[in-house]
C-alpha cells in the first residue's frame, strides 16, 4: 500500500498532532489522531489551500453535518462528529471547511471537544490550516499596507468584515481566513483612492472603464446596492474598496465617524464599530442569499459579535442602530439561526433585545429568513436569477443599465462573472433556472429572501 507524503504523521495513537512550525500555526497544533492504514492522499490545490482530488461538494448530509459541528452545543457537535466518523468522511468534510474558508475555526473546534481525527485526515486537516493561515496573512498584510497607503494620502478609511473581525474578535489571522481586505472610503474620495493603491502596486482588471463598470454596478442586483471596486496587488493581495454599503441607513460616512482604532498584530488599525460589525456581517449573510458556504463564516462570526456586544454592553445600541438602518429583519433573522444551533447566553439576549424592538412582521419575516437558510443547508442554494424574477426592483436595475450603455453593461458583467468564475451562456442560465423554479416549498422562501435584500418593490 502507497505511504503518505513524506512529512505525514507517523506517531503512537491518540497523541496530540503538532507541526514543525508550533510557534507561527497554533491553529494546527493539538489536533488528536488515531493511527489508520496508510494510503496515498490525492490533494488538490484550491486557492492556495489544500482539499481532496476526489472531493464531492454537494453532499447535502455533509454540509447539514459540518453546519452542526461548528455552530452547535458541545453535545451536539460531538453526535455530529460522531455522525462524520461513521460515515467515514473525515476527509470530506475537511475539503469542504476547506472550500468554506472555515479551517481554522474547524481545528479549534475539533480541540475543544476534543475529537480524534484518523491520522490521514489530522495530515490533511494540518495541511489545510497551514495553507489558509500563510495565504490569509499575505493577504492581511497587504490589507494593511493598503489602509496605510489612503491614511498617509489623508483618505479616511476604515476596515470591516475580515479584517474588522480579526482585529477585533479573533486576534491574529490564524483564527480566521481572508481572501480580500474590505475598506470603507467616502464616495467623494473614491478616484483619489483608487490613484493612491494604484501608485502602491494595486490595478483594477477587466476592459470597461471605471465609469463603465460603476453603472454596471449601479444597475446590477447581485450587488445589491453595495457600491465596491476590486483593486488586485501582483502577489496576491486584494482589495475591496467600498463607498457604498446597501440599500440601508447605514452609509459610508456613518461608518468612517463611529470607528475605532484597533490592534492588528504590531499595528493599529481603524475598523468599523463593533455594532456596525455586527449589522454589516448580518446584510452580508442576507446579501449573499444566506448561501451555506458564505452564511457559514458570517454566523461564525455573528456569534463572536453577540458576545463582544454583550461584554460591552452594547445590545441596546445594536437594536437601536438596526432600527435606523433598515436592518432589523437581518438581525433578527441570523440570531434565529445562531440559537437553533446554541442558545448561548449572549446570542439570546442579543435576540431578545432585537425581537422586541421589532413588529409582528419584522419577525414573521426574520423567521422566513432563517427558513430559506435551512431550505438550502438541505438541499442546495437558491438559484440567483430566481430571486430577479421574483422582485420587480432587480429587473428595472438591469433594463436601466442596459438602456443607458447596453455594451459597456455586458462588458463590465463579463469581467465580474470571469473574476469570479460564473460566467455561463444564457441558454445555460434559462435551462438552471427552469430546474430550480419547479422544486416544491422554495418560491415563497426566495420572495422573502429577495424583499429582505432588495427592498420593498
Amino acid at each position: 500500500m502507497a505511504n503518505l507524503p513524506e512529512d505525514a504523521p507517523s506517531r503512537d495513537s491518540c497523541r496530540p498532532f503538532r507541526c514543525e512550525s508550533q510557534s507561527s500555526i497554533p491553529a494546527a497544533d493539538h489536533i488528536l489522531y488515531r493511527e489508520q492504514p496508510r494510503h496515498s492522499l490525492k490533494l488538490l490545490p484550491c486557492n492556495n489551500w489544500t482539499m481532496r482530488r476526489d472531493f464531492d461538494p454537494d453532499r447535502m448530509g455533509l454540509h447539514s453535518a459540518l453546519a452542526e459541528l461548528l455552530l452547535a452545543s458541545e453535545g451536539r457537535a460531538r453526535a455530529a462528529a460522531g455522525e462524520i466518523d461513521s460515515d467515514h468522511a473525515w476527509d470530506d468534510a475537511i475539503s469542504l471547511a476547506t472550500l468554506w474558508r472555515v479551517t481554522p475555526q474547524l481545528a479549534a473546534r475539533l480541540r475543544s471537544i476534543p475529537v480524534e481525527l484518523p491520522s490521514p485526515s489530522a495530515y490533511l486537516l494540518r495541511r489545510a490550516v497551514i495553507d489558509a493561515f500563510k495565504s490569509t496573512a499575505l493577504r492581511s498584510a497587504r490589507g494593511v499596507e493598503a489602509i496605510a497607503a489612503l491614511e498617509r494620502a489623508g483618505i479616511r478609511v476604515t476596515a470591516f468584515k475580515g479584517l474588522a473581525a480579526i482585529a477585533l474578535l479573533y486576534g491574529s489571522p490564524r483564527e480566521r481566513t481572508i481572501r480580500d481586505a474590505d475598506l470603507v472610503v467616502a464616495e467623494a474620495d473614491v478616484a483619489a483612492a483608487l490613484r493612491c493603491l494604484e501608485a502602491k502596486g494595486f490595478t483594477r482588471r477587466g476592459n470597461e472603464t471605471f465609469d463603465q463598470y460603476v453603472q454596471f454596478v449601479a444597475h446590477s442586483p447581485g450587488f445589491a446596492g453595495n457600491m465596491a471596486v476590486t483593486v488586485y496587488a501582483e502577489n496576491e493581495g486584494e482589495v475591496d474598496l467600498h463607498w457604498r454599503v446597501g440599500i440601508t441607513g447605514m452609509t459610508a460616512e456613518s461608518l468612517l465617524d463611529r470607528c475605532e482604532s484597533a490592534k492588528f498584530g504590531a499595528t493599529e488599525i481603524p475598523v468599523v464599530h463593533p455594532v456596525d460589525g455586527f449589522l454589516l456581517t448580518a446584510q452580508h449573510a442576507v446579501r449573499d442569499n444566506l448561501a451555506v458556504e458564505s452564511a457559514l463564516r458570517d454566523l461564525l462570526y455573528l456569534r463572536l459579535w453577540c458576545a463582544a456586544l454583550s461584554v460591552a454592553g452594547h445590545l441596546d445600541e445594536l437594536a437601536r442602530r438596526a432600527c435606523e438602518a433598515g436592518l432589523l429583519v437581518p438581525a433578527i433573522a441570523v440570531t434565529t439561526i445562531l440559537l437553533g444551533y446554541d442558545a448561548a447566553e449572549a446570542t439570546r439576549g442579543a435576540a431578545e433585545i432585537l425581537s422586541r424592538a421589532a413588529t409582528a412582521q419584522q419577525r414573521k419575516s426574520a423567521a422566513g429568513l432563517s427558513r430559506a437558510f435551512h431550505y438550502q443547508l438541505a438541499r442546495g442554494n437558491f438559484n440567483k436569477d430566481l430571486l430577479y424574477l421574483v422582485h420587480s426592483r432587480p429587473v428595472r436595475q438591469v433594463l436601466g443599465g442596459l438602456r443607458n450603455d447596453w455594451t459597456g453593461y455586458r462588458k463590465s458583467q463579463h469581467s465580474v462573472e470571469d473574476q469570479l468564475h460564473q460566467r455561463k451562456s444564457l441558454a445555460r442560465r434559462a435551462l438552471d433556472l427552469m430546474k430550480s423554479a419547479v422544486q416544491p416549498g422554495r418560491l415563497g422562501l426566495v420572495r422573502e429572501l429577495a424583499r429582505a435584500k432588495f427592498g420593498a418593490k
